[in-house]
């Protein structure tokens, strides 16, 4: 479940990564600029989120299940 979310994270971030680059490219902005700060904020969002949810779930576990 929680790779699943990550997944769709992702792909709400670079669900336009093909079409909105075609779009600028025809008025003349280069495609390193277009697409990789879209990766670079997929990668960045995905990760800030898995460490949100390990921070989460130590901070609401209780210390008898704390490892």
């Amino acid at each position: 479940r929680d790779e699943l979310e990550r997944l769709h994270l992702s792909i709400g971030i670079n669900h336009s990564i093909v079409e909105d680059p075609t779009l600028f490219l025809a008025l003349g902005l280069g495609a390193f600029w277009l697409w990789l700060p879209r990766l670079a904020a997929a990668i960045v969002a995905v990760h800030l989120l898995r460490f949100y949810r390990v921070a989460m779930g130590r901070r609401y576990r209780s210390p008898a299940t704390r490892d």
